[in-house]
């Protein structure tokens, strides 16, 4: 258990030298730490993971030598010797640091092979607490300080940390890199990389340098997420009436990485799929790499030049950062991939499924200890955080909005603040007390539904938590409309009714509200009749399902719903995505019944003509969304002349000749229906694929495999061939299939995963239990797994598996509530 380090001390600044030894496993390390002694003690405490054969010693005011010991539980290392009084203090550290090839955090090593060689790469992860893995430092985000960082790497190697290199100096076979010295900054944000890579620069119109760096073994890379780069750091210093604060902004993409990408300030880190991408990738692969790139760079002002005092304000950066990153950044250097409507799908929609259960926890919560931090990275924080701020802006407007986070910005800046100073900042400069309102949206668990019903020219609305039983209540900012009238309202009680003189009513316009609607049936058989937006069919839709699976409406009136809906079009597509994925789950947790039968002639009924109009190949100079909804067709419907052709193409290794929005089809479609050639081929293209993009896609078709026998060969694969990383995406896909055989592997080898994902990759583990416990819809199934988990627990995924267990509760339920209603319904 990690523990908050006493408060006696503030470090000033930091002199880090490292040098990495792969062949060892090791770092030896050497660092300086200047502190600042406010409360007189006879110890100091610094954190440290896995730090050996140390050596310490004050140098300043005057020379002591200091004794440590560790302790392992609070990953703490007090220093004894002296007395420390008030006043400025500069301790030397001389250590061994670890430089595990086999963890992806700390100060780690990531591997890649060129011409039959294996290149090594030193790399660094520090969120949210692991720099202490690297050097003994005050390892919390309020401990700010700056920072000079010097490598000892060999000589063919490039360098990279946080700032400008300043001086390379040659010594033998090796040479050493300073770098210049850091604005005051959190550890967290620290950043070395030291290995081969192929670089390309540019700059912004004002003169900021720019990086992307990848592994050499990447041939015909384009420059599109430098190019984005530019475009995005422009756009925010505009945005945030900030300029960018640092010199340059480096870019690395490395082999082995467990998130998707870390915004270290001036020097970010990511997957390889990131951001390595060639000249024809696809629509998809484009619009992924402009939404992390955007989301990284948010962070270089708001958790960067500004930083959270403490981890339960993780939601406030990586909400804000994800609401910039994609509906601001990403919405407006590139429009035509309409992220508004998409991020309902992609991002609204999985938060509310996740917040919509009674173990779900507040945005902003309590931290003690570092397991305690690493499941803070969910769809709460992201997702759910994001829809906040984008409700809130639509409720103050966009540009006061800005102009209160460029305020909280210029006062906080290079220090540390909490999310109720930003909300300050924002209301002041809109005059409301906007605190008072997100209150019960950040600090407790949850959100509403609100029941409407209009009847005689009267609007009823009425509110209680989605999911469970509470008391509680929230002040819900709501836009209502009809056609073209539009009206806010504030509902901050129970109840309320208010004049309407229109003949229906939207009650989340443009799903700008993070909170679900149930409209009465008479209202829901009008705005079955209206032809609506995309963003607003989709919650509809979503918010009417979702009820069927809590009881609060029941299922026969959904199947219903769907039987209405015309056949799928372009500019339907996202609403198709919204309804395919929930005929998937109707098909999962009603296996065996008539309900499949429903679900296999809806979804021919409203795929089969777009299918049979857009053809089964793409067209040139086709929309974006006329080719993601033949993907879309094609991996849902079961088309034997796809089929035959994507084993033509697999088989022929040649899917970098194919167009590039169809190459994740024909790996799907592939996986799917494999055979042992097929399966080989695919595992081929995984392990030689051209681009990340391709090889991601193999591994997306080695999940969907449904043949019991290559099953056991995927899961050895993916054991004993696939990047860590990668692991998990495997075995997720396979999870969620038919079979039962990944479910008995994840059994059986949990001692394994809880060791190799236990620590510093819990959202590997994460994934994986997720998919076990997303398998199953009985109660007998949620006995089990809850004694299962009794008996092998997994220390930092508590919240996963308690969260997961009552999902697969809610689905038994469901069924044995609602399947002889829908059963009627369908006979």
């Amino acid at each position: 258990m990690t523990e908050i380090l006493p408060t006696n001390f503030i470090p000033l600044h930091y002199k880090i030298y490292v040098k990495p030894d792969p062949e060892l496993s090791l770092n030896y390390g050497k660092i300086t730490i200047i502190i600042d002694c406010i409360q007189p003690t006879n110890e100091l405490v610094l954190n440290g993971v896995g730090i050996k054969d140390i050596k310490s010693r004050c140098i300043k005011p005057q020379c002591h030598e200091l004794t440590v010991k560790e302790d392992k539980e609070k990953e703490q290392l007090i220093f004894t010797g002296m007395r420390f009084e008030q006043g400025k203090y500069e301790i030397e550290i001389e250590y061994n640091g670890d430089l595990p090839a086999d963890d992806l955090c700390g100060f780690y090593q990531s591997k890649y092979e060129i011409d039959g060689k294996t290149k090594t790469i030193c790399c660094t992860q520090f969120e949210p607490s692991s720099a202490r893995k690297a050097f003994p430092c005050f390892d919390e985000p309020n401990y700010k300080a700056t920072f000079d960082i010097i490598m000892e790497v060999p000589k063919e190697d490039d360098c990279f940390s946080n700032m400008p290199i300043k001086a390379v100096t040659e010594h033998g076979e090796f040479k050493i890199v300073e770098f210049e010295r850091t604005l005051k900054m959190s550890t967290y944000l620290i950043a070395f990389v030291n290995g081969e890579f192929t670089s390309y620069y540019g700059e912004t119109v004002r003169g900021i340098k720019l990086g992307l760096h990848f592994p050499k073994s990447h041939k015909n890379v384009s420059k599109f997420a430098l190019d984005t780069m530019s475009k995005c750091l422009t756009l925010y210093e505009q945005a945030y009436d900030i300029k960018y604060p640092l010199p340059k902004c480096d870019w690395i993409a490395l082999p082995d990485f467990e998130a998707g990408a870390m915004e270290n300030w001036g020097c970010i880190t990511s997957r390889e799929t990131e951001v390595v991408l060639q000249e024809n990738a696809s629509s998809q692969s484009l619009k992924r790499c402009a939404s992390v790139v955007c989301h990284e760079l948010a962070h270089m002002w708001f958790g960067d030049l500004v930083t959270m005092k403490w981890w339960n304000d993780l939601w406030l950066n990586e909400g804000f950062a994800s609401y910039m990153g994609d509906l601001f950044a990403t919405a407006t250097l590139f429009p035509e991939w309409h992220m508004n409507v998409s991020n309902e799908f992609e991002s609204v929609l999985p938060a509310l499924d996740s917040d919509g259960c009674s173990s779900t926890h507040p945005v902003s919560v309590p931290v003690k200890k570092a397991s305690d931090i690493e499941q803070l990275f969910d769809l709460i924080s992201y997702n759910k955080g994001s829809a906040l701020i984008d409700m809130m802006i639509n409720y103050v407007g966009f540009d006061k909005f800005m102009k209160g986070i460029s305020l909280y910005l210029k006062k906080y800046m290079y220090g540390n603040a909490v999310s109720d100073e930003m909300w300050k900042c924002v209301g002041e400069v809109c005059g409301i007390d906007l605190k008072d309102i997100v209150q019960e949206w950040t600090y407790k668990a949850g959100f509403p539904v609100v029941s409407v019903k209009i009847e005689n020219n009267k609007l009823f609305i009425s509110q209680e938590r989605c999911g469970c039983k509470s008391e509680q209540l929230w002040k819900i900012p709501m836009i209502l409309s009809c056609g073209g009238y539009k009206q806010t309202y504030l509902l901050t009680k129970k109840s309320a009714c208010i004049e309407w003189n229109q003949p229906y009513v939207i009650a989340n316009t443009m799903s700008t509200g993070f909170y679900r609607v149930q409209y009465s049936e008479q209202l829901l058989d009008v705005l079955k009749q209206q032809t609506l937006c995309q963003t607003e069919t989709m919650s509809i839709l979503d918010d009417l399902y979702s009820l069927c699976k809590i009881g609060k409406v029941s299922s026969k009136n959904y199947l219903a719903f769907i039987k209405t809906l015309k056949p799928f079009v372009s500019d339907t597509y996202q609403v198709a995505r919204v309804v395919c994925e929930h005929l998937t789950e109707l098909k999962s947790v009603f296996r065996g019944t008539e309900v499949v039968q429903f679900v296999i002639q809806q979804r021919e009924r409203l795929l089969g003509p777009a299918l049979q109009q857009l053809g089964l190949k793409t067209i040139p100079g086709e929309s974006i969304e006329d080719a993601k909804l033949r993907s879309l067709c094609l991996t849902t419907l079961n088309n034997q002349e796809s089929i035959k052709e994507a084993f033509n193409i697999i088989e022929a290794g040649d899917l970098s000749k194919v167009d590039a929005e169809m190459r994740q089809p024909i790996c799907i479609i592939a996986g799917r229906n494999a055979t042992e050639p097929i399966f080989e081929k695919l595992c081929q293209l995984y392990l030689n694929g051209e681009t990340p993009e391709i090889k991601r896609n193999a591994l997306r078709g080695l999940g969907l495999v449904k043949n019991e026998e290559i099953i056991k060969k995927v899961i050895d694969f993916a054991t004993n061939k696939v990047r860590q990383q990668d692991f998990c995406f495997v075995m997720i896909l396979s999870l969620l299939g038919e079979s039962e055989l990944p479910c008995q592997w994840v059994e059986n080898h949990i001692d394994y995963i809880n060791e190799k994902f236990g620590t510093g990759m819990s959202s590997i583990r994460n994934w994986i239990l997720e998919g076990l416990l997303g398998h199953y819809s009985s109660h007998e199934k949620y006995q089990y797994y809850t004694q299962f988990f009794i008996d092998h627990p997994a220390v930092g995924s508590e919240n996963t598996i308690k969260q997961s267990l009552e999902k697969m509760l809610n689905r038994a339920d469901w069924i044995k509530r609602d399947l002889s209603d829908m059963l009627s319904y369908l006979h």
